[in-house]
């Protein structure tokens, strides 16, 4: 091999050598940005599992229990849950507005919602379940969160609208639901 042909090769091999530790230190040095589109997509699917649930579609025991006195799949309500065929939505936010006056059914309201929602999110983001329950959006109840500790970035909320059929009243509405995801 000539001394032009050596000198080009160790040239190329340098320059390789220079790629490579640059690739190696931008690697290294790579932060990665939070998943603005998963948090979306994690939102938006909360929220149609929430809407388009029905609470007697719940194949948890537990749940039936909660509306049943003669045990799991019973057909004979306590009257707690007066209305299992509307959505979990529905639910959570008839049990809402009655906890105004019964404290248990709020803590009823909350339990059903951190239960349902138990696994459908993974460990790294962060989200909450929140209902709003008068007309000026001032009265916001969140029943269902888990916040890691760390800074909140890119929060995505996705609302939908909730009626649900009173016993008392008939059809009741119309309330905000809304599920905040952030990584």
């Amino acid at each position: 091999m000539s001394k032009k042909g050596q000198f080009f090769t160790i040239d190329a091999v340098i320059a390789l050598a220079v790629l490579g530790v640059g690739v190696l230190v931008l690697v290294l040095n790579w932060q990665g940005e939070p998943l603005q589109r998963q948090s979306a997509l994690y939102a938006s699917d909360l929220v149609q599992f929430y809407t388009g649930t029905r609470f007697d579609q719940l194949p948890q025991d537990w749940a039936f229990n909660l509306w049943c006195t003669a045990g799991a799949r019973c057909y004979n309500p306590s009257h707690v849950i007066t209305h299992p065929h509307q959505s979990l939505f529905g639910v959570l936010t008839q049990l809402t507005l009655e906890g105004r006056n019964d404290p248990a059914k709020r803590n009823l309201a909350v339990s059903i919602a951190r239960n349902v929602t138990r696994g459908l999110v993974q460990s790294q983001f962060n989200w909450e379940v929140n209902i709003t329950t008068n007309a000026e959006g001032s009265e916001q109840f969140t029943l269902a969160n888990r916040t890691l500790p760390g800074p909140a970035q890119n929060r995505i909320a996705s609302k939908t609208i909730i009626y649900f059929t009173n016993s008392t009243h008939g059809l009741e509405g119309p309330y905000v639901g809304q599920i905040v995801v952030w990584q």
